[in-house]
């Protein structure tokens, strides 16, 4: 039986059912249960466009008791297992990192979202939740896939991003997927003397890191080091390589650090097209 939970936050949005279902995978992976929580912000949401008008509809608690007893049912109905669910008022950043350190979860699984109208907003929720976090932050792109073939980490040896490294390692290796890991500068050092750092720090975590692994099988992983503009340069890669799942430090060193200050961090998620796993300073 699973020993952990992974909090999902769920709105109800049409997508809801799709990040459900991801959650559910991501949650057999990490052998853990679901914990549902639904967040109704203390701010009142004001509409700025007219087809935004719905996103102010009042749910009462016995719609939302409905809608969280149906997510409930189809995450069960996909052989995942369900802990009580959780309603509550509140700041979603606080309430989510809160529950996340008073049920010790695994992670913190939320969807990207659909519309950005107020993208500085969506940007400062998600930016809150992975800096304040103590867990993993997993940001589901509901457009993509449901597998995972292959999972890019950025690394630029902070503690976060070698967190990062680690957890990417194990995803990896959970969906047998290919690992591709870019460290990307921006400054005058030679080319040959990074990549020779850089491979030789990033093998060396790979070999221990599977050294503690049981049912490791084979990595199969490639290093890119790239010179330019983090943002966009990881942006090329998941194109070129189809990546699935991104995963990326809360801060860190040089570019990376800048990665998820301000409103940068809700760019690349909604340019993104895969999701994203968000590590803290320090693995849990």
């Amino acid at each position: 039986m699973p020993s952990h939970t992974i909090i999902v936050g769920v709105d109800f949005k049409d997508n809801s059912e799709i990040i459900c279902q991801k959650a559910t995978i991501f949650a057999e992976k990490l052998n853990s249960s679901i914990t549902l929580i639904h967040i109704k912000e203390e701010s009142p949401y004001i509409s700025l466009l007219p087809y935004e008008e719905d996103a102010c509809e009042e749910l009462t608690l016995e719609k939302v008791n409905s809608k969280m007893e149906c997510l409930e049912k189809h995450i069960v109905g996909l052989g995942g297992r369900i802990e009580k669910s959780i309603i509550e008022t509140g700041n979603t950043y606080e309430v989510l990192c809160n529950h996340a350190d008073r049920l010790n979860a695994k992670a913190i699984f939320v969807g990207v979202g659909q519309n950005y109208i107020l993208e500085n907003l969506i940007g400062t929720t998600t930016e809150k939740v992975a800096n304040l976090s103590n867990k993993k932050v997993i940001v589901v792109n509901d457009n993509t896939s449901i597998t995972v073939k292959s999972v890019l980490c950025a690394f630029d040896f902070s503690e976060s991003s070698i967190v990062a490294l680690k957890s990417s390692i194990k995803f990896a290796s959970f969906f047998r997927a290919k690992l591709v890991v870019t460290h990307i500068f921006n400054s005058n050092h030679d080319d040959l003397i990074v990549t020779d750092h850089v491979s030789s720090a990033v093998s060396k975590i790979i070999s221990l890191e599977f050294e503690t692994m049981q049912n490791r099988g084979v990595l199969d992983y490639e290093i890119l080091i790239r010179k330019g503009s983090v943002v966009a340069e990881i942006l090329r890669i998941i194109e070129e390589k189809n990546i699935d799942l991104l995963s990326i430090g809360s801060s860190g060193n040089s570019a990376i650090k800048k990665l998820l200050l301000g409103s940068t961090v809700a760019k690349i998620i909604r340019k993104s097209p895969c999701s994203l796993v968000i590590s803290p300073k320090r693995a849990h």
